[in-house]
């Protein structure tokens, strides 16, 4: 896997490759020669989406709005609906929009994006902000800090989160801990909440492929672990309190499985009369920031 527009950090048997470029997307991280994210076939890399990647950024919002349309205030905007086609806005902006780095070191690097809501650019976002991505490499692990400041001359919501795709294997497994769940429509877009049925409970740990879960949890405790008995390999996910919710992403017959850490609920800026929807307001000057801790451990 070559490309010059790539970026790699390094510390110690470990590799990050990112591609600021597209999406400021994490193309694959390797440690000790092992991938924690699906594989990337050349088609993929030739398509440049950050969505056919191992992770990508969510912002300035995590996974669905609506048909495409932002209801804030006494306003109503209408957004860009889903490149892939579906009648929603997915994910925010961030993913399909190019970053630039302003740090870097050999285990440091900061990517940066400056959106402003003007021309084509309201129907990505109607707000301008700046958003930034902060990875910090270990030898044991990987820091993913993200922040976003309101830089409109009015209040904005915002929210944020991660969207990896890990490597699955047959014998890989997953664990977290919520305390209910939203059920979605044949719209993809949430019906009602409940707390989380046994079936659908990953409170130890279990294989992925014991529930097709494309949902989102609430009341996450911020932390969840993968495993990998295969290569004796664990990786344990703690968040900071702004995420409070957490994707999770199971399909059928796939190599991958998703543990996204999110801000808030799914269309949540649509529904902010929901109790716990999660969503920030910033006013002009504010920011939300909050970070991810990716940690690995070799199992006995």
């Amino acid at each position: 896997m070559t490309n010059s527009d790539f970026v790699s950090l390094t510390a110690g048997t470990s590799r990050l490759t990112l591609w600021p470029e597209t999406g400021g997307a994490i193309v694959d991280w390797q440690h000790d020669g092992i991938s924690l994210f699906r594989n990337i076939p050349d088609e993929a890399l030739a398509a440049h989406s950050a969505r056919r990647l191992g992770c990508f950024p969510l912002i300035p919002y995590s996974n669905r709005i609506a048909r495409a349309s932002l209801t804030f205030g006494e306003e109503t905007y209408a957004l860009r609906p889903d490149l892939n086609g579906e009648p929603h806005s997915i994910h925010g902006n961030g993913w399909y929009t190019p970053w630039i780095v302003t740090e870097r070191t050999d285990k440091r690097l900061v990517l940066t994006l400056d959106h402003q809501a003007r021309g084509d650019g309201v129907a990505d976002w109607p707000f301008s902000y700046v958003a930034t991505q902060t990875f910090s490499l270990g030898e044991s692990g990987l820091d993913i800090a993200l922040r976003i400041e309101n830089r409109d001359g009015k209040a904005m919501p915002a929210g944020f989160g991660l969207h990896p795709y890990f490597r699955r294997t047959p014998k890989a497994q997953m664990m977290f801990q919520a305390a209910s769940v939203w059920l979605n429509g044949a719209d993809k877009l949430p019906r009602g909440q409940q707390p989380v049925p046994s079936a659908w409970s990953f409170a130890t740990l279990r294989s992925p492929a014991e529930a097709e879960l494309d949902h989102c949890f609430a009341g996450w405790n911020g932390t969840a672990r993968i495993v990998w008995p295969e290569d004796a390999l664990g990786l344990t996910i703690e968040a900071s309190a702004e995420f409070s919710h957490l994707v999770v992403y199971t399909p059928a017959e796939r190599d991958f499985f998703c543990v996204e850490p999110v801000s808030h609920m799914n269309d949540a800026m649509n529904r902010m009369d929901v109790d716990g929807h999660g969503v920030a307001v910033l006013a002009p000057g504010q920011a939300l920031e909050g970070g991810v801790r990716f940690r690995l451990d070799r199992l006995a």
